[in-house]
Formats: structure tokens, C-alpha cells, sequence
């Protein structure tokens, strides 16, 4: 009996020491938990934190860009420039419309970059070039609707070229001795109609031979 109740005894006095073992052991490790809990964050903006009972709570406030601290250039007021205007060099040029037989050649449009006369030049059908008419005195500029009075009239199928001449300062047609051939850049300025032949039938009855048309009226041409 009294060895049943000394064991016990030593029961009880184990579970209280392991009791206040535990107890210790308790007391040491445990650590206050916060009663709120705070989060932090950074930015590369201003942080504010915000908290609560429960939870902090961070907020990102961003804050404005400062300004400059340089000076700010001035708007400088820019004059619109006027694109240069660049004309094309005039040349000479003269156009001969679709002719019709009679004795009057009427030149819608010439332009002259020196002062001369328009000549008139017709070829036959045996391939003869005579100089039947020429202008006024023209100075430089542009005319248009120039009347031509022609020494004998032109007739169907014959070739009437209409030449520029330079005038040499006289204002007196005196070709062949001067007044000769007015050009662009070393080549004549003329252009050339068949009378009454329709500008798509004219292809076979104009050739490249003006040269020597010309060559021929100024051999037999002996003037006024």
C-alpha cells in the first residue's frame, strides 16, 4: 500500500514539473504579434501609409514633376519665305497653222528672243524652194495672228515653211547679203504645213530636207 501510494506521489510530482517545463519553455519563445500588420513599399514616388485596427494599408501618392528650373526659350517669329521663282529660257519658236490655198500665210503665234522677220518659203512638187513673202519688222516678243502677203499664191500639196530671220539692225529684210537665219542653239526655228492636206496625210510629203530647201531659195533669191 504505502508503495502503490509513493508511486503515484511520483507521478504527480513528474507531470507538474513537465508541466512547468512547458510553461517555461512558453513564456520564452512566444513573441507579441503587432496588432496590425504594415506593409511597406517603396517607389521611386512618395509613400504614405494608412493605417487601421486591422491592417495598414500603403498608398502610392505620386507627386507632380517639378518645373524647370532652366529658362524656357521664347518662340521666335518666323518670316515664310517666298519659293524663288525660276522661268524657263524663252527661245524662239513659230507655228504655222493648216493652210489653206491663197495668198496670205497668217502665222498664229511666234516668239522672237532677237529682233527679225518671218519668211515664207514654198516647195513644189518638183522639189523647187522659192522665198515668196516675209514680215514686217519684229522686235522681240511674243505676237500671235502675224499676216504674211505671199508674191504668188500656194496651192494643194505644196510645202509652205515658215522660217525665223535675224534681223542685223537696219529693220530692212536684206537677205540673202544679211537678215540671215534667226536659231536655237545652232539649229533654224521653223515649222512647215502642207496646204490643204489633212495633218495625218502630211507624213509622206514632208521630209527632213530643209537645209537644203533653203539652200536653194537663197541661191535664186535675189530680193526686192
Amino acid at each position: 500500500m504505502k508503495k502503490t501510494v509513493l508511486l503515484s506521489l511520483m507521478g504527480v510530482t513528474m507531470f507538474v514539473l513537465i508541466v512547468a517545463l512547458i510553461a517555461d519553455i512558453t513564456d520564452t519563445d512566444t513573441v507579441e504579434a503587432p496588432t496590425s500588420a504594415e506593409v511597406e513599399v517603396t517607389v521611386a514616388s512618395t509613400t504614405a501609409t494608412t493605417t487601421t485596427d486591422e491592417v495598414a494599408v500603403t498608398e502610392t501618392v505620386l507627386e507632380p514633376i517639378p518645373p524647370s528650373t532652366g529658362t524656357r526659350p521664347t518662340p521666335v517669329a518666323t518670316t515664310p519665305v517666298k519659293p524663288a521663282v525660276v522661268s524657263a529660257p524663252q527661245t524662239n519658236s513659230v507655228v504655222l497653222p493648216q493652210l489653206e490655198s491663197g495668198s496670205v500665210v497668217t502665222i498664229p503665234a511666234v516668239r522672237l528672243t532677237k529682233p527679225g522677220y518671218i519668211v515664207i518659203y514654198r516647195t513644189n512638187s518638183q522639189e523647187r524652194t522659192d522665198l515668196i513673202g516675209y514680215s514686217k519688222f519684229l522686235p522681240v516678243g511674243y505676237y500671235t495672228n502675224v499676216s504674211v502677203q505671199v508674191s504668188s499664191g500656194v496651192v494643194k500639196k505644196q510645202v509652205v515653211t515658215a522660217v525665223l530671220h535675224e534681223d542685223d539692225g537696219d529693220e530692212k529684210f536684206e537677205f540673202p547679203s544679211s537678215d540671215s537665219y534667226l536659231k536655237n542653239g545652232g539649229r533654224l526655228v521653223y515649222d512647215e504645213d502642207v496646204v490643204d492636206v489633212p495633218l495625218r496625210d502630211e507624213a509622206g510629203l514632208i521630209n527632213d530636207t530643209v537645209e537644203e530647201h533653203l539652200a536653194d531659195a537663197k541661191s535664186t533669191y535675189s530680193g526686192d
